[in-house]
C-alpha cells in the first residue's frame, strides 16, 4: 500500500492506532534519521494528538523520501490540512521556500525539497498549533524506526 493509501485508512477512521511519539525537539533528530535511508516510500507523519478547540481533526504534516529526496509533504487528505492549504503555502513564501503541488494515488499534497526543512516543518506546526512547545506528537513512521519517549 503506498503512502496516501496508508494515510487514506488513517484519516478515514476515528482512531489511529499507537504509534510512536515525540516532540517539536525531536524532529531534528527525526530528519537526521530519515535523511540516512536511501528507501524511497519512507516517511514519518508528524500530528498534534489534540485538536484546535472546535475542531474535529488534526494536522498532519510528513517528511518522505520520493525519488532519493527527503522532502516536506503536506498531504490534502485531512479537513484542517484542505483548510489550512494556503497557511501552509505562506509560511514556505514567508522562507522563500519554493512549494510544489503534486498528485499521486487521486489525492494531492503540497512538497518542499530543500532548504531548511526541519526549521519549515516546526513553524508550519507551531503556526497552527500555538503553545505546543513540550507537548506529544503522534507519529506514523514507516521506512526505519523510531524509539518511544520515554
Amino acid at each position: 500500500m503506498g503512502l496516501l493509501g496508508f494515510l487514506s485508512n488513517i484519516f478515514g477512521d476515528e482512531s489511529v492506532a499507537s504509534e510512536p511519539d515525540a516532540t517539536l525537539d525531536d524532529i531534528d533528530s527525526i530528519y537526521n534519521v530519515i535523511s540516512e535511508i536511501d528507501q524511497d516510500g519512507a516517511f514519518v507523519v508528524f500530528m498534534p494528538n489534540e485538536p484546535r478547540d472546535g475542531e474535529k481533526d488534526v494536522l498532519n504534516i510528513q517528511f518522505s523520501i520520493e525519488n532519493g529526496k527527503v522532502g516536506l509533504d503536506w498531504v490534502l487528505i485531512s479537513p484542517i490540512n484542505v483548510l489550512e492549504k494556503n497557511r501552509f503555502i505562506q509560511v514556505c513564501q514567508s522562507r522563500s521556500t519554493q512549494v510544489q503541488e503534486r498528485e499521486e494515488n487521486g489525492c494531492g499534497f503540497l512538497r518542499v525539497e530543500g532548504g531548511d526543512l526541519v526549521a519549515l516543518c516546526k513553524e508550519a506546526i507551531t503556526a497552527l498549533y500555538p503553545g505546543l512547545q513540550g507537548k506529544s506528537l503522534d507519529l506514523v513512521v514507516e521506512g526505519f524506526e523510531w524509539p518511544r519517549n520515554v
